[in-house]
């Protein structure tokens, strides 16, 4: 889906689940009819990275329907979409939480101090998963695809088994870390009079989880599939 600096959402399209936790994880007013330049300008994503997450949400409401046209490209460009869409958006998210509590001080810690341990554990263990798909697959598929020898020509390619086999065990542990991490907060909101203190935290948490899962199905069912269908 193409959009641009000029683009508007319509009220139909504000209402889809995935476009408005976008659009409330970044912007303190969602609903205004700004252009989506003007939109983008508010965010620290910039106008690239803005566009492309939000042209996702706009064209696949499900999972199957935003991995089918992937099955169909190259895996180099679909490797460059998970830098580009996935890694990037997700460092940007963790450095959004993170400076929460830095903003909010006192107001967290006093309340919060153990979620926050659990999300700096959390967000170590996200970042060196994230290198390690950097650093050890996606330069095998990368070689293969920019040389045109194919994964069953490469010597490399017999490496990808165990690592494959780590990489999925990690996106469901992840997964399942940020639901609890994101019950943990919902929790502190309620019982909270000042429950507005964690509005930021919790979108960012909860756009979090909902990306680490597109980010997953992206990987496990299409990219993993298809490494392992190529090198059997």
């Amino acid at each position: 889906m193409e959009l641009s600096p000029e683009s508007k959402l319509s009220p139909e399209q504000r209402l889809l689940p995935g476009v408005r936790r976008f659009m409330e994880t970044w912007l303190e007013t969602p609903d205004g009819d700004f252009a989506l330049g003007e939109a983008a300008d508010r965010t620290p994503l910039g106008w690239e990275l803005f566009s492309a997450v939000l042209a996702d949400w706009l064209s696949a409401q499900s999972q199957s329907m935003l991995a089918a046209p992937w099955r169909e490209r190259t895996l180099l460009s679909l490797v460059r979409h998970l830098l580009f869409r996935h890694h990037a958006y997700l460092r940007h998210l963790m450095a959004r939480v993170e400076g929460c509590w830095e903003r909010e001080g006192r107001a967290l810690l006093d309340d919060g101090e153990n979620l926050r341990r659990k999300f700096k554990s959390l967000q170590a263990e996200l970042e060196a998963h994230l290198l390690r798909e950097e650093n050890t697959l996606f330069p095998v598929v990368l070689e293969a695809e920019e040389t045109g020898r194919g994964l069953r020509e490469g010597a490399r390619h017999k490496s990808l088994v165990h690592p494959l086999r780590i990489l999925r065990w990690e996106h469901n542990a992840r997964g399942d870390e940020l639901s609890e991490m994101r019950s943990m907060v919902n929790e502190w909101s309620r019982r909270k009079t000042g429950g507005e203190e964690w509005r930021d935290v919790s979108a960012g948490i909860r756009e979090m989880e909902v990306d680490l899962s597109l980010h997953a199905y992206l990987e496990d069912a299409v990219l993993f599939k298809r490494l392992e269908d190529e090198t059997a």
